[in-house]
């Protein structure tokens, strides 16, 4: 997956909850490329947070004017929000920098502040693996980002995660809920995102929210009314399959969860209770 302009905004969120605050290190599962479109909303949340020329904060980025960033050009995105350590595991990435199969836990003898999972757990066989070696690479108060698919994009990858493994997993290992979205129909949002980049994004707004969430029912109600509206909806037809591409392939949820790492412990791995029972732990939010 790469880093869209949502995920940017995201990042803008996140650092409004002082959640980047003490992190200066991340490592990614997979090596993540920089959309062309992130430009103009780069430019814009660099004037909001930092106040600075958005055009010398992101040139290390967009070097070249307006060409499309180049290879290895998250480094430089990641440096804007204080992250200036950077490094990236892949098993088929030649610009990985540490050759290791996802499908077994990694331990590199070392941790960093913020370990990111930005749509790569989906597409190892043995997924649980991915979130082992997540634990394992962060260190005690550091930050874990998932970004990862949780409804339609048929084929995308082997498994579309449900939100409730989050919960699970922040119950099991006593990890801080910092940050929870259901976000609907991305690629649309992304396209509205590059249409008004100076507009931000309320991540509040969204429709399925936290009272959604935390309870099943209502969740189950909830995203599949929603995915049949952005199924019809008139923008999904007039913008999306004129260019050949079929609704259902386009319209897709994705959860984007930020959890820290309170201590050091050997990774737990979560289990899910009976059907009707509470699947997020209140104690786990900050």
């Amino acid at each position: 997956m790469a880093i869209n302009p949502l995920m940017v905004l995201w990042f803008e969120h996140l650092t409004r909850l002082g959640a980047l605050v003490e992190a200066d290190s991340i490592i990614e599962l997979g090596p993540q490329d920089v959309l062309a479109t992130c430009r103009g909303t780069l430019s814009r949340v660099a004037r909001r947070l930092f106040g600075v020329d958005a055009e010398v904060a992101i040139q290390g980025i967009f070097p070249g004017g307006n060409e499309a960033p180049p290879p290895g050009a998250q480094k430089a995105l990641y440096s804007l929000f204080g992250l200036h350590e950077y490094h990236a595991i892949d098993f088929y990435n030649p610009a990985a920098d540490f050759d290791r199969d996802l499908n077994h836990p990694v331990d590199l003898g070392r941790t960093w502040s913020v370990v990111s999972n930005f749509g790569t757990a989906e597409h190892c066989f043995n997924i649980g693996a991915c979130f082992d070696t997540v634990h394992r690479l962060t260190a005690p108060g550091g930050l874990m980002l998932h970004v990862l698919p949780a409804m339609g994009d048929l084929d995308h990858g082997f498994y579309n995660v449900n939100p409730m493994l989050y919960g699970r997993l922040a119950y099991a290992n006593g990890y801080e809920v910092v940050d929870v979205r259901y976000v609907d129909h991305l690629h649309l949002r992304c396209l509205h995102c590059e249409d008004a980049p100076e507009a931000g994004f309320d991540f509040d707004s969204l429709p399925i929210g936290l009272s959604e969430l935390t309870d099943r029912d209502l969740l189950a109600r909830s995203t599949a009314s929603r995915f049949l509206e952005n199924m019809s909806d008139e923008e999904t037809h007039s913008r999306i399959l004129p260019l050949g591409m079929a609704a259902a392939s386009v319209v897709y949820d994705y959860c984007f969860v930020a959890l820290r790492k309170r201590r050091e412990t050997p990774f737990a791995i979560p289990t899910q209770p009976f059907a009707a029972g509470p699947h997020w732990a209140a104690e786990n939010f900050r």
